[in-house]
């Protein structure tokens, strides 16, 4: 069979999911004509689709050597490097595709989808609006751009962008569901249920809008009918991890708190480290009594971590860095008024650090370097054992003025603060300092329990503290003539 030949049967298993056929054909065309370019190029993308990862770069970048002026060989190249993690040099092969194609709305797409994953938000951001002002009707692209502001915690901005898309094609299930998980967090609880509901009735077998729905249903109180999408969830993936966890915590409500405790240790045996399962898994066992576990999982002496920091290079002390990372808050939070999720709460401002920023968050790096060196080799304990090898951080500067609400941070694995201003606190209640931190105590909306140990913090100016994103805090009441400074922060794993 003529090479042509083979190709055209090599596309045809490829396109129909036959991989290992397609490569087959492909690999023998390569045989009899090492640089064939159509060859290259789609033996390297089925490579890729079958996780041969070296095997796919050598074809890949042979192809692009191969054919330059091919904006999908380079194309293919950044995709498969995206897929891999290799964002620097997925970006520089997606950036070649839009010096041949300039104008391609996919490719300034395909680059915002790598920067995104990044981290680079306002970077990602901008690559989706390019491609918006090219293609105005791209909704993939709108509703790429409501998930980079989602990231930034702009949450009704995201919202317009995922309607805008939905807009224009209204049966985007996925697109649903993120403006139902946008509108969750925004503590929309009725908008994000219809959102959720929606994605069903475009993609009835969409399995993680069922775990979505269910988690707030219950957290809006109607927690029989979260159990019944819950359990349809399970059944439909009993991998998914979190659909268990929300699964606990509608059974906790119940009061039926054995199979609570269950439910959260088949999520944690899904996903160990599941910061949503461990958090609402301690308050399940306090209530059952089971102190030692709780103490186990909430070991206050043994994960969190105090430090003091140093001025960056570039400032006198740290009474300068201090007041620059205050006035950077300030002017950002002014700059994003009409953007903020929650009165005093700037949105992310680590993703594209700027001035005093980047001294904070190298300083943020260096310490949870040391923090994970310094944790004991202990694969049995679940936070412990997810120890990110790579990380990725993102932060927010908090402007308040009085106390905040009891929370953790389920997304994340490690959780941190940093006191950039806070003289002159008054007001402090119960012997606790005044504006300082407090762990132990859950949110009272999740307990009936009255007797949980309260471990407490000073807010110390140039202090840095480090705990597990699953241990409950909130910020201690005070008062104050103006704003407590603070730069609260996330440390995500990078698979």
């Amino acid at each position: 069979m003529s090479s042509d030949g083979r190709l055209r049967e090599a596309v045809s298993h490829q396109q129909a999911g036959r991989v290992r056929e397609a490569l087959r054909l492909y690999e023998s065309i390569l045989a009899d004509e090492p640089e064939h370019p159509h060859a290259l190029n789609f033996a390297g993308v089925a490579h890729a689709q079958m996780g041969n990862d070296r095997r796919a770069m050598e074809l890949l970048r042979k192809a692009a050597d191969v054919q330059p002026e091919n904006p999908e060989a380079h194309r293919n190249l950044g995709i498969a490097l995206r897929d891999q993690g290799r964002f620097q040099e997925a970006a520089h092969a997606l950036r070649r595709v839009l010096e041949i194609l300039p104008d391609s709305a996919e490719g300034h797409n395909d680059l915002g989808i790598v920067l995104r994953r990044a981290g680079k938000f306002d970077q990602a951001t901008a690559a989706y609006r390019h491609a918006l002002t090219l293609d105005p009707e791209y909704a993939q692209a709108h509703c790429n751009l409501g998930n980079a502001l989602q990231e930034q915690d702009k949450l009704d901005a995201a919202c317009r962008s995922y309607r805008r898309a939905l807009a224009i094609d209204p049966a985007m299930a996925a697109v649903h569901r993120s403006l139902g998980n946008a509108l969750q967090r925004l503590e929309r609880l009725d908008d994000a249920v219809d959102s959720y509901r929606r994605a069903l009735d475009a993609d009835p077998g969409y399995v993680p809008t069922y775990s979505d729905i269910g988690g707030a249903l219950v957290e809006r109180g109607d927690v029989e009918e979260g159990i019944g999408f819950l359990r349809r969830a399970i059944a439909l993936d009993p991998g998914a991890a979190f659909a268990h966890s929300n699964l606990g915590m509608a059974m906790h409500r119940l009061g039926d708190l054995q199979a609570a405790r269950e439910a959260y240790d088949a999520s944690l045996a899904l996903e160990p480290g599941n910061t949503h399962a461990l958090a609402f898994k301690t308050i399940t066992l306090h209530e059952l009594g089971e102190f030692d576990a709780e103490r186990q999982l909430v070991d206050v002496g043994r994960f969190l971590r105090s430090a003091s920091i140093a001025a960056p290079e570039g400032y006198a002390d740290a009474d300068e860095f201090n007041t620059a990372l205050s006035d950077y808050a300030n002017r950002q939070y002014d700059l994003s008024r009409e953007q903020v999720r929650r009165e005093g709460i700037t949105p992310e401002l680590f993703a594209e650090s700027k001035g005093p920023v980047t001294g904070l968050k190298d300083a943020v790096r260096r310490q949870v370097n040391d923090y994970i060196a310094s944790l004991p080799d202990d694969p049995t304990h679940p936070f412990v054992a997810r120890r990110p090898k790579q990380f990725k951080i993102i932060g927010w500067a908090n402007l308040l003025s009085d106390n905040a609400n009891i929370h953790i941070h389920p997304h994340a694995w490690l959780s941190g603060v940093y006191y950039a201003r806070t003289r002159g606190l008054e007001g402090g209640r119960d012997g606790m300092p005044a504006g300082g931190i407090g762990f132990g105590s859950p949110d009272p909306r999740f307990t009936t329990a009255r007797d949980f140990e309260i471990h407490s913090y000073e807010a110390e100016e140039g202090r840095m503290l480090l705990f597990p994103s699953y241990f409950w805090h909130g910020i201690l009441p005070f008062e104050s003539p103006r704003r407590r400074i603070s730069y609260a922060f996330d440390i995500l794993k990078v698979d």
